[in-house]
């Protein structure tokens, strides 16, 4: 008899193209959705209570400020960005917007 077939198989790597719209799992976080004039200290407040933070780069350029958010560790970071993201501030009206940065916050 002759065995047909060899089982499929062929690499099965998900999601992917156009460039990657979402960046990769790293160690630091980048957090959106701020009002316009959120001091950075209230927004330090806000992370500083998250296991394994390090340091933020707080930037305000644009019409909203955007929180570049260093973990300890890329798993500590992903806790961290899931707590996030369903988060709504109080006295805002819709939660935050978070995802991982596309690149590691170094701070110089």
């Amino acid at each position: 008899g002759s065995s047909g077939g060899d089982g499929g198989g062929g690499s099965d790597r998900g999601g992917g193209g156009g460039g990657g719209s979402t960046p990769a799992p790293c160690d630091t976080i980048c957090v959106r959705g701020f009002a316009q004039f959120t001091p950075e200290v209230d927004v330090a407040q806000m992370m500083e209570h998250m296991q394994g933070y390090q340091t933020m780069n707080y930037v305000t350029k644009g019409s909203t400020p955007i929180a570049f958010v260093k973990f300890a560790s890329e798993e500590l970071a992903t806790t961290a960005l899931e707590q996030l993201q369903n988060y709504t501030p109080p006295g805002y009206d819709g939660a935050l917007l978070v995802q991982y940065a596309r690149r590691s916050c170094n701070a110089r």
